[in-house]
């Protein structure tokens, strides 16, 4: 099953730059089906935990905690990068699939990981390093 963080509970929804603190994410089964989970934890931790629990492989992300990330990757579930530029569910989907998205690692998580330091690309977000 694949997990994106999404800004809705549409199929035409944007992948949403969050991951612990995004309210939505579209759940794809090995039959393609779409269903939608609602994050209302806002802790990337609870997350990566309930994505363990339901036999998630692979997540696709614009920016993930260290944490979440190293749980997610202890448990064989394989973290993706869907670009720092807006894109459809659908798109992030069918690049996932065309092997057309960068894999997380633990030699380039600094560039996508939520704290306050080490960011190699323009971005400002606000952070509490307790909830990564």
């Amino acid at each position: 099953m694949i997990a994106i963080s999404v800004k809705s509970n549409k199929i035409e929804s944007a992948v949403s730059p969050l991951f612990g603190k995004a309210k939505w994410f579209a759940l794809v089964d090995e039959n393609h089906t779409i269903t939608f989970w609602k994050n209302e934890s806002g802790s990337g931790r609870v997350v990566a935990d309930y994505f363990i629990a339901q036999g998630v492989t692979q997540v696709v992300v614009q920016h993930i905690g260290e944490n979440p990330f190293k749980m997610l990757e202890q448990k064989g579930i394989r973290s993706y990068y869907a670009g720092k530029e807006r894109i459809l569910l659908k798109d992030a989907i069918t690049s996932l699939k065309a092997g057309e998205l960068e894999q997380v690692t633990d030699q380039n998580i600094a560039q996508f990981a939520n704290h306050s330091h080490s960011h190699t690309h323009d971005h400002h977000h606000e952070h509490d390093n307790h909830s990564c």
